[in-house]
């Protein structure tokens, strides 16, 4: 059963690239009120948002200038600039994707619900739409949320099997804020670091994608075996030969990774994530020290196959860890995280970020203690507490007496 029943799509910059004929009309509007040229960095930011809010925001006009400025807009935009604008690419091929796996498609939009309409109309797509939701003329709001909720009652669509799809932290923030899934889209006029600051659940950087993320397979998330070594290599090999993300030099054996899985097992969690029979990451748990008194606390490890990022694998494994340690009574989890004072083509710290999303706090940093492809990295160690540190203690359920269901 595919996980999503319902696509709700923005507009302007997910279905058309519509910005030319936008900034088109901004600029008009603004040169009326005795603006000059505008960059195209300033106008791209109208494309997306409420046109009173982003007048509001951008030029710190009053309501009343903003709804006057705004009436100047709609004189070139509703006369002509409105279709100065085309398909992007591939996104009708998703729409009947989408229609011929039996998922509905809602066009969710800031741009009024008239215009919106014209804009399908005019581009011979209204046919792949079940319903239209859009503010009216006067509604000066950027909200998401609301325009979903209304969406809600006039369709009832289940939330938790639909999700939404856009290129601005606008449609983001609505999701979340009703807490549905989303998929940011970054060919769109949004900027990408803005989309990855409110945490998508996906990110695609061409329409394509949004089609393969929808109509992919469950996940599934199983106990790794020592016979999934070769498969799990596959995955991490490329980390330790093209990256500093792992410290490691030379690739293991597929003997000796079988070997670290059956160790690891002994006491700990070992997961995989698979989708359509293809494993496509891994995590795990290990002592984050051997004496005893730090059997409370544990070190997570994750690596997931570069081919299939930004949909979410990395955190539902890390979820799945943090539920079974939880269970084992394990109270701190631990992350060792290889860190740069300037990104290269071998490091990023993008993995600090996707801690820090996850409740992770840094807690110390070793500095240049990492010499790989004759650089110096630093290491940073970075901590999630997960339960209450009681006193006194029960002891730690070591993993194979907990999935015994000793």
């Amino acid at each position: 059963m595919q996980k999503y029943e319902t696509a709700l799509f923005d507009l302007d910059g997910t279905i058309t690239d519509s910005g030319p004929g936008i900034m088109e009309s901004v600029q008009y509007a603004l040169t009326k009120f005795g603006y000059p040229e505008q960059s195209e960095e300033t106008l791209r930011q109208f494309v997306g948002p409420s046109l009173v809010d982003s007048f509001t925001r951008l030029y710190h006009m009053t309501y009343k200038e903003a709804e006057q400025a705004t009436a100047a807009y709609r004189e070139v935009y509703n006369t002509g600039n409105l279709y100065h604008a085309k398909l992007y690419d591939g996104i009708e091929m998703v729409f009947q994707r989408l229609l011929d796996a039996g998922i509905r498609i809602v066009l969710l939009t800031s741009k009024p619900q008239g215009t919106a309409e014209r804009v399908l109309d005019h581009f011979g797509i209204t046919k792949y739409f079940f319903h239209v939701t859009g503010p009216d003329e006067h509604d000066p709001s950027s909200d998401k949320s609301r325009l979903i909720r209304r969406t809600v009652e006039e369709t009832g669509i289940d939330l938790s099997r639909s999700i939404m799809i856009g290129d601005t932290h606008f449609d983001i923030e609505g999701a979340n804020a009703v807490s549905m899934d989303s998929i940011a889209v970054t060919y769109g006029y949004g900027p990408r670091e803005s989309l990855l600051s409110c945490h998508p659940t996906y990110m695609v950087d061409a329409p394509e994608g949004i089609a393969d993320i929808l109509l992919a397979p469950e996940l599934v998330i199983r106990l790794a075996s020592p016979e999934d070594a070769e498969e799990l290599l596959r995955i991490y090999e490329p980390y330790v030969r093209n990256t500093a993300i792992s410290f490691e030099i030379e690739v293991p054996s597929v003997e000796e990774f079988q070997n670290r899985i059956r160790d690891t097992l002994k006491k700990y969690p070992y997961y995989v994530a698979e989708l359509g029979g293809r494993i496509v990451g891994y995590a795990y748990l290990s002592a984050f020290k051997e004496r005893a008194a730090y059997d409370y606390s544990a070190e997570t490890s994750i690596y997931v196959d570069p081919s299939v990022r930004h949909r979410s694998i990395g955190k539902k494994l890390y979820h799945e860890l943090e539920d079974i340690a939880k269970a084992m009574g394990l109270r701190n989890l631990n992350a060792c995280i290889g860190y740069t004072q300037v990104p290269d083509e071998h490091l990023d710290n993008n993995s600090v970020a996707f801690h820090e999303h996850l409740g992770y706090h840094m807690v110390g940093t070793f500095h240049k203690c990492g010499y790989k492809f004759q650089h110096w990295y630093d290491m940073v160690w970075m901590e999630k507490l997960i339960s209450e540190h009681d006193v006194p203690v029960r002891p730690v359920r070591w993993f194979p007496v907990l999935a015994a269901g000793d």
